[in-house]
């Protein structure tokens, strides 16, 4: 008030009283003498301002904090203008001060081929529009491409319209996704040109077969897919086969090759060597079931016995 006296201005500010907090105005009533007669004080109630004002300070510094320790590139444009990005785009971006990229275009960030895509998105999203996360081949500060999912949000940015970007680096996902589909179509290709048939059984059904084994049945996949595995075994070799296909389902670990009786559509029976293993098919449990038919093997194997020991009643072998 000693202030206010010498210099007969008015004051503002703000104080607190109570636990409440005022903005109060004093200025001074100034007598025909020019002196000070009085100070006159108006004070208005802002805790509530106050209040409000404290908790967005701290929720913008906690969005300071969660952004800037952020494992995922954020980015923030308006008018076709970079105005903030956190540390991780700055690598994302490959750069080392935000001064390099801030003020640029944002379609110099975005591969050529997608900038009309992208310019189109922005639109939208300024619009009102929420738009579903897009993979966008954003370039480098030194001319490299990535693969980055992008989703947009509108937001304000200094009182303005603007768009708050995650760019999320999926580069190596993308490259592990083609290397599994080539792992795939090759998988795909040894099975359907594999001589041996070949199935997956799961949950006591046959879920997939390859091409030998609806030929050597005779028969289509239609007819195949779908029916129970224990339809194509001979009742002598279905005791045996079932055991073991419920064993390794179930964890255990019984011998995975072995011989049976396949029953064929004609009712004729072959024997095969079977050859198991424990497989996830479609994120389930599964049998992966490799069978080869050995019936000359068989006979040429009990011919040569025949031949080496003939029996008392047999002629002996040339």
């Amino acid at each position: 008030m000693d202030q206010l006296i010498a210099t007969k201005q008015m004051v503002r500010f703000e104080d607190e009283r109570g636990g409440r907090w005022y903005d109060t105005v004093a200025y001074p009533v100034i007598v025909g003498s020019g002196e000070v007669s009085r100070i006159a004080i108006i004070s208005r109630d802002i805790t509530d301002r106050k209040t409000a004002e404290d908790a967005l300070r701290e929720s913008e510094e906690r969005y300071r904090q969660l952004v800037d320790t952020s494992p995922d590139s954020v980015i923030i444009h308006g008018e076709g203008k970079i105005l903030y990005l956190n540390p991780a785009a700055l690598t994302l971006l490959g750069a080392a001060d935000s001064r390099e990229i801030t003020g640029k275009n944002t379609l110099d960030f975005v591969h050529p081929e997608y900038r009309d895509v992208i310019r189109e998105d922005i639109e939208k999203i300024l619009c009102g529009e929420t738009l579903l996360p897009r993979e966008v081949p954003v370039l480098r500060s030194d001319g490299t491409t990535i693969m980055a999912e992008s989703r947009a949000v509108k937001t304000t940015f200094r009182g303005e319209p603007a768009l708050q970007v995650i760019l999320r680096d999926v580069t190596e996902r993308r490259q592990r996704e083609m290397a599994l589909r080539d792992s795939e179509e090759k998988y795909r290709t040894l099975v359907n040109r594999a001589n041996d048939l070949i199935c997956v059984i799961q949950d006591g059904v046959i879920k997939m077969c390859n091409p030998s084994l609806t030929e050597a049945f005779g028969t289509s996949s239609e007819r195949i897919l779908g029916r129970p595995f224990t339809g194509f075994i001979d009742e002598e070799s279905l005791p045996l086969v079932a055991d073991r296909y419920h064993r390794r389902i179930a964890g255990e670990s019984p011998p995975s090759l072995y011989q049976m009786m396949l029953k064929r559509r004609d009712g004729s029976r072959a024997r095969v060597e079977v050859n198991a293993s424990l497989i996830s098919y479609e994120g389930k449990p599964a049998d992966l079931v490799i069978i080869r038919e050995i019936n000359d093997r068989h006979r040429h194997r009990r011919n040569r016995e025949w031949r080496d020991d003939p029996g008392p009643d047999q002629p002996p072998g040339p």
